[in-house]
């Protein structure tokens, strides 16, 4: 049968928390305060009475007296010392600790400086990291902004190259323009200088044919004149039919003779019909 139990978990690392108080030692160091500041007392090779060295804390005055010679008296004569009248004893100095213990002291007050510093750097370069994935995102996005910024500048000189030939060949098709231009220009100053003078020979021509249709009125109203002058003698004969080789003279006496009864000789100097020849059925005689 499978165990109900649940299968037990790993334990988890306890992690080293720092304390915020600097003074506070930090647990699993060896300080060595306490070797300075115990109550033990350090015997030293140059002690002459053979005296143990004893701590100010210690209580040197209400010792019993059995205690202190049950300690220290090896002799009758140094018993009877002890009984003796009271004699105050100079005041014991605190022996200071060895060298070794010294250095090893200052060793490990170095060690926990460092280890404070490290612990302190860790968090610096933790914060340096976080800021440095933070740049890196920065420069990612910068990245692509001066991708896309250089996209679209290839894009903008481009387009500016295309504008500039195109400029350029506008401006060869305008300096072709202006020239054909000044040739038109200079052909139409041609044009209107002989304009100028075939205006002026037209103006001369003008007055010269007012000069004729002036003249030619006058010899209008003067043959007007002779014309009537002429036909002042003369008589015209209507709704005469024409023939092929007619004469009008006799035509006209004939029909004097017979129609309008006129004996007399008539003298018809000439006769001839009006008009066009075909058309015309007037006969003009004189």
């Amino acid at each position: 049968m499978a165990s109900n139990q649940e299968p037990e978990q790993p334990k988890k690392k306890k992690k080293r928390i720092r304390s915020k108080n600097k003074d506070e030692p930090i647990p699993g160091a060896f300080d060595l305060s306490a070797i300075l500041n115990s109550q033990q007392t350090f015997p030293l090779s140059n002690n002459i009475n053979g005296q143990p060295y004893m701590n100010n804390n210690t209580n040197f005055h209400n010792m019993s007296m059995p205690m202190m010679s049950s300690l220290f008296v090896t002799s009758p004569t140094q018993q009877f010392q002890m009984w003796a009248p009271y004699m105050p004893c100079p005041t014991p100095t605190q022996a200071s600790p060895p060298q070794w213990a010294t250095e090893l002291l200052s060793k490990f007050e170095a060690m926990s400086v460092k280890m404070n510093s490290i612990d302190e750097i860790k968090s610096a370069v933790s914060s340096v990291d976080f800021k440095l994935s933070e740049m890196k995102g920065d420069m990612k996005k910068l990245s692509k902004r001066v991708l896309d910024v250089e996209t679209s500048q290839n894009f903008i000189s481009k387009s500016f190259d295309e504008n500039i030939k195109v400029h350029e060949k506008t401006n060869k098709k305008i300096e072709s323009d202006i020239k054909k231009l000044a040739t038109e220009c200079e052909a139409l100053r041609n044009d209107m200088s002989f304009i100028k003078r075939d205006s002026k020979n037209l103006s001369d021509s003008k007055v010269n044919l007012q000069k004729i249709f002036k003249a030619n009125e006058k010899l209008n109203n003067d043959l007007e004149s002779i014309k009537c002058e002429s036909m002042r003698d003369n008589l015209l004969f209507h709704g005469i039919k024409k023939s092929e080789g007619e004469d009008c003279a006799l035509i006209i006496k004939s029909m004097c003779e017979n129609n309008l009864e006129i004996e007399d000789e008539l003298n018809i100097k000439s006769a001839f019909r009006l008009g066009k020849k075909k058309m015309s059925s007037i006969i003009e005689s004189k």
